[in-house]
């Protein structure tokens, strides 16, 4: 995991917005226990739903999925509407330890 900010110096008073990468080995996953706490500056969340439009763990299905999360971080990132700011999500369920 990194994290990557939109200036490489801030002066003061200047905003910073920043954002954590992530590069997952094949069929994993990442989940937020708090949604709302990944969403725009303002607290608005701009994206819910499936990384892609392909509900597989086959790795030759990702070249033909339309990368939805993909597309709503760089609509964000170019100030633009999300086009599909709520997909079908997949994948397993979040288990919490009891």
């Amino acid at each position: 995991m990194t994290l990557v900010a939109d200036h490489d110096r801030v002066a003061p008073g200047q905003a910073l917005y920043f954002g954590l990468r992530q590069r997952l080995a094949p069929h994993w996953h990442s989940y937020w226990k708090n949604p709302g706490d990944a969403g725009h500056r303002n607290g608005t969340l701009r994206y819910m739903g499936g990384i892609d439009s392909i509900a597989s763990t086959r790795g030759a299905d990702v070249d033909r999925a339309e990368p939805y999360l993909r597309n709503a971080v760089q609509a964000v990132l170019d100030g633009k509407p999300v086009d599909k700011p709520l997909t079908r999500p997949y994948g397993c369920t979040v288990k919490y330890a009891s």
